[in-house]
């Protein structure tokens, strides 16, 4: 039943691997996805095998079990994200052929309640970009890095897979690729662009160490920046100034958003400039503004005393 792939995980089914290559090709996913739905279907071809038990003889009841036996050992988001892969990867067996009749599970997992991103006020976010002031070509290129995730609202992983030639001086706007390859040009503004060209100029020919590479953003051996090694960046800088237990990878993108509508952008203009492909996801953040406006009404107005209404 195992078949090596250049996944994550080496040991998947045939059918497996065909299911990564539709993700990949019809579905538009990106790599990182399709890793994530690797690990995923590892994991449910693993307790098949565990219970002696063939694709062929998936039934609801058999996935049932298996994901109650991981709703007990991980975390409810996790949980939930192997449920939509398992789910999805049945759907794919029956439709070609693996399966010859399937019904959905019932539902084992309810959706784990919405959690707000976590925002750091703008006086934090200036005091993080200030403190790299250096002027070596790794803080040439941390500056930029931190300047364009905040400036733009772009995920580390676009960050990270930016090119040079996506990069337009004249406009200053990079063209950036997000997920399903979809594209989009956002803006830079003047700290981003300033940042941005210093490290072109005078942080990337030394990282580059004569490297043809295309990429904009380069580790200190001249490779590509890994979305690990980004995160490092951000990890290690913002641990100098005091905000490492406050930031997570997305913090700068939620912070880009929130700070954009605390200051009257509009909501399809953010979800644009975030490359959301629903409006919905980009409301989240008008929860997180609304509480700022409340913090700033009931210290500023004269009449801010909350009180419940009653009939």
């Amino acid at each position: 039943m195992s078949n090596k792939t250049s996944t994550d995980r080496p040991y998947l089914s045939e059918a497996a691997s065909a299911y990564l290559a539709y993700l990949r090709v019809q579905g538009g996913r990106s790599e990182n996805t399709v890793r994530a739905y690797a690990r995923d279907i590892y994991l449910f071809e693993s307790a098949l095998a565990d219970g002696s038990l063939q694709l062929t003889e998936i039934t609801p009841e058999v996935v049932e079990r298996f994901l109650e036996d991981i709703s007990r050992r991980f975390s409810d988001r996790t949980a939930l994200r192997i449920q939509s892969s398992v789910r999805g990867y049945c759907r794919f067996l029956f439709s070609d052929g693996y399966l010859q009749s399937y019904v959905e599970p019932r539902n084992t997992m309810p959706r784990p309640p919405e959690t707000l991103p976590k925002v750091l006020g703008s006086t934090e976010i200036i005091e993080l970009l200030e403190s790299v002031s250096g002027d070596s070509p790794k803080d040439l290129r941390d500056r930029a890095v931190l300047e364009l995730l905040y400036g733009t609202g772009m995920r580390i992983s676009e960050l990270c897979g930016l090119q040079l030639w996506d990069v337009d001086p004249e406009n200053t706007t990079i063209k950036v690729y997000g997920k399903g390859s979809k594209e989009r040009i956002v803006p830079l503004g003047a700290p981003g662009a300033s940042s941005l060209a210093a490290y072109m100029s005078r942080g990337r020919p030394s990282l580059s160490k004569g490297s043809k590479t295309g990429y904009l953003f380069l580790n200190l051996k001249g490779s590509r920046l890994t979305r690990q090694g980004a995160w490092l960046v951000i990890k290690s800088r913002a641990s100098q100034v005091g905000l490492g237990s406050k930031i997570t990878p997305h913090t700068l993108r939620h912070c880009c958003a929130s700070h954009m509508l605390e200051g009257g952008a509009d909501l399809r203009v953010v979800q644009e400039l975030l490359g959301h492909a629903s409006l919905s996801t980009t409301q989240i953040y008008t929860k997180v503004t609304l509480g700022h406006i409340r913090e700033i009404y009931i210290t500023s107005h004269p009449r801010s005393t909350v009180r419940k209404l009653t009939k």
